[in-house]
């Protein structure tokens, strides 16, 4: 029974996808097409024709966002979405293993340090509130180069860890070079530190989400391994990257 309900999602989801892209390709097909007739009264120059190469990519992406925000829009007007990964049975989980590991991760980069902060605090506190903190750690990581933001930085850091009592579970760290900037940041901490982890949630500099959020979206991962990014199509989990600590990170 499991099986055939599995099997009717991954139909459902392919058909959602395909149903996607026509739309966006024969908009845009649509759109280039009238295009083409007004060009196309004196010949296709070849300034035209980089024109109209360029105006295809732009359209497609402006239809990407169009067909989303529509189909988003009639699964709110509707208020459910059958093919959602909250609907789909869950696997079995097995009950005496340890909660999953969790790390937080907030790139940053010359921001205004108090309302990085105060988003993390308020985050923090929500997640505490559910009784699921242990399962979570939080990781600051500064590419800021300013060095009296930096400095701020730090003291803020150290600040949130005395109101919060968070010793050893929100971390601060300043890259010496910010290579590859935020991608090279996020690269860096899962080179050196994710195998501790199974999940990870990465946050913009502004954010500020619900602890049960949060929670909720461990669970669902951990509910279907085959949607995870540690897992295999199969739903087998992966063994975590080996790493070893370092001493930059306090």
């Amino acid at each position: 029974m499991a099986n055939s309900v599995q099997s009717a999602a991954v139909t459902g989801h392919t058909l959602r996808r395909v149903t996607f892209f026509s739309l966006i390709t024969l908009t845009t097909l649509i759109a280039l097409g009238l295009l083409i007739s007004v060009f196309h009264t004196d010949g296709l120059s070849p300034i035209e024709q980089v024109l109209l190469l360029l105006y295809t990519i732009l359209f497609s992406w402006i239809c990407i966002s169009f067909w989303s925000a529509l189909m988003g829009f009639f699964v709110l007007l509707f208020g459910r979405d059958r093919w959602a990964i909250s609907r789909q049975p869950a696997h079995p989980s097995d009950l005496t293993a340890p909660p999953p590991r969790t790390a937080i991760l907030m790139p940053i980069y010359n921001e205004d340090s108090q309302r990085v902060f105060a988003g993390l605090r308020a985050t923090h506190r929500s997640l505490a509130d559910t009784g699921q903190l242990d399962g979570f750690d939080f990781f600051i990581l500064s590419d800021t180069r300013d060095p009296d933001v930096w400095v701020e930085e730090e003291l803020r850091w150290q600040d949130m860890v005395r109101a919060l009592d968070g010793k050893g579970r929100i971390f601060y760290r300043n890259r010496p070079e910010n290579t590859s900037r935020k991608t090279g940041n996020l690269e860096d901490f899962c080179t050196r530190w994710g195998g501790r982890y199974r999940y990870m949630i990465v946050l913009d500099a502004d954010s500020i989400m619900k602890g049960a959020t949060l929670v909720e979206m461990v669970r669902l991962m951990e509910a279907h391994p085959g949607r995870s990014a540690d897992s295999d199509p199969a739903g087998t989990r992966k063994p975590g990257i080996l790493v070893r600590p370092h001493p930059a990170i306090r």
